[in-house]
């Protein structure tokens, strides 16, 4: 989540001074970001599940996880109401919150 959120940061200064280096750079992070997070994505998944229980799970968390690819259709949406470096910052914001609670619920539940 700290790759995605800093792809999501580094998106907000590409945006907001125009930037096709920052773009590059914002793209490897998200990118990076993405594949971490889908990894360690089904990792948590599997360690609460049951086994006969695994390949649906799989199957769930695989579908939330490239409903992600929609984000830019929800930014082209929204860029009327916020500019860009905004609805990014406000992306990177929630990335926040989720770390948060995923740290806050992995302390209680070690794998």
């Amino acid at each position: 989540m700290v790759t995605v959120i800093g792809g999501l940061l580094v998106g907000a200064l590409a945006a907001y001074g125009d930037s096709v280096a920052l773009v590059l750079v914002a793209a490897v992070l998200l990118g990076a970001g993405y594949g971490l997070t889908l990894g360690s994505g089904l990792l948590e998944i599997a360690r609460p599940a049951p086994p006969s229980a695994l390949p649906s799970t799989a199957f769930l968390h695989q579908g939330a996880a490239y409903s992600g690819f929609l984000t830019p259709l929800l930014l082209a949406v929204t860029a009327g109401a916020a500019p860009y470096p905004a609805l990014l910052t406000g992306m990177a914001v929630v990335g926040l919150l989720c770390l948060w609670v995923t740290a806050r619920f992995s302390r209680g539940n070690p794998p």
